[in-house]
């Protein structure tokens, strides 16, 4: 079977007055039918503007300046404006961050899931609404007839997020992408919007890219891992390769970022067995750099790595393959 998605050479830049932003530097990734994709780093590595720069929303001053995306064996990037039209919404949908921002205010919500079919679809009104009242109950959502009267105003963010991902399903396209669909949700509805789109790939059979920060949902939610570091993709491998054999520096530190906290039972009482040394957080030393001052003269993590070599101040590393389904980019794994 083919690849759904194949992007080479990415390159996405913003032209500002203090300089060039290099949001996106060659990215390289493959998506296969029916996987979950997890795209994970830091703020500002570029994750989101890898998401944006799928279905070509980056506006003035960002650019798309090279490379190619092919979706079903197609470049996006050759097609006009008016055909990008038809497949945005359709073939690729996106869950943005905040629904709030990208639901109208005006619009009671059943219309704004209607509007979706009415554009792609050969629809009534009657049927288009009538579609968007099973797409809310497909959600989860109670009383889904009368919730599509209602104003995004009067919907809490949980049921709110629930009708952004209606709107994006409507159309049942071949690829999602969900960029940090739960940040702004609390910890029990959180989870209902994760199972919900683990629930969207077994019904529909949808690709999925995650976009996140969240290692913790990556490892509940997906087949593949992209690790992203200032615009790039530094390492890539199957979910269990990346939680218990990852190569590439960055990875290892964020990994180790994460609190460990396990417990022994003793007389009945209940205390941590993590000694203090392992209680304490690792972090990852130093900042993300400056994109609009990048030196490309070395590895972009060489200011930050622990493990940094020579030959990584004064060359930027290529790929290298540990396996078919397991790459990095970095001199230390020869």
């Amino acid at each position: 079977m083919p690849p759904l998605l194949e992007v080479s050479n990415l390159h996405t830049y913003f032209f500002l007055r203090q300089g060039i932003v290099k949001a996106i530097s060659g990215v390289d990734i493959v998506i296969e039918p029916k996987k979950i994709v997890g795209i994970v780093g830091e703020s500002g590595s570029g994750k989101s503007t890898f998401g944006f720069s799928l279905i070509r929303l980056i506006r003035n001053p960002g650019r798309i300046v090279k490379g190619e995306i092919k979706f079903l064996g197609e470049n996006l990037l050759r097609k006009t404006e008016k055909e990008m039209e038809t497949i945005r919404g359709n073939k690729i949908s996106m869950i943005f961050q905040d629904p709030v921002t990208y639901l109208n205010p005006s619009c009671k919500v059943g219309y704004q899931i209607s509007e979706s079919i009415l554009l792609h679809k050969k629809a009534h009104r009657k049927e288009a609404l009538a579609q968007s009242i099973e797409m809310l109950r497909e959600m989860g959502i109670p009383s889904p007839s009368e919730r599509a009267m209602n104003y995004p105003h009067q919907l809490s963010g949980g049921m709110c997020q629930r009708v952004l991902i209606a709107t994006a399903l409507c159309c049942e396209p071949d690829l999602l992408i969900a960029d940090e669909p739960t940040t702004a949700l609390d910890v029990t509805i959180q989870a209902q919007i994760l199972a919900l789109i683990k629930k969207i790939r077994e019904l529909h059979r949808t690709s999925i890219i995650l976009i996140t920060h969240d290692l913790g949902i990556v490892a509940r939610m997906c087949d593949f891992v992209a690790i992203m570091y200032a615009g790039r993709i530094v390492e890539y491998a199957d979910v269990h390769t990346i939680f218990n054999n990852p190569k590439h520096p960055y990875t290892i530190g964020l990994l180790n970022s994460i609190p460990k906290i396990s417990f022994k039972q003793e007389g009945g009482e209940i205390s941590s067995n993590v000694s203090p040394k392992q209680r304490r957080l690792q972090t990852i030393s130093g900042q993300p750099p400056d994109l609009s001052k990048l030196d490309e003269s070395q590895c972009s993590f060489f200011p930050r790595c622990s493990q940094a070599v020579k030959e990584c101040g004064f060359n930027e590393p290529v790929v290298k393959h540990i396996s078919s389904e397991h790459w990095i980019r970095c001199f230390l794994e020869k």
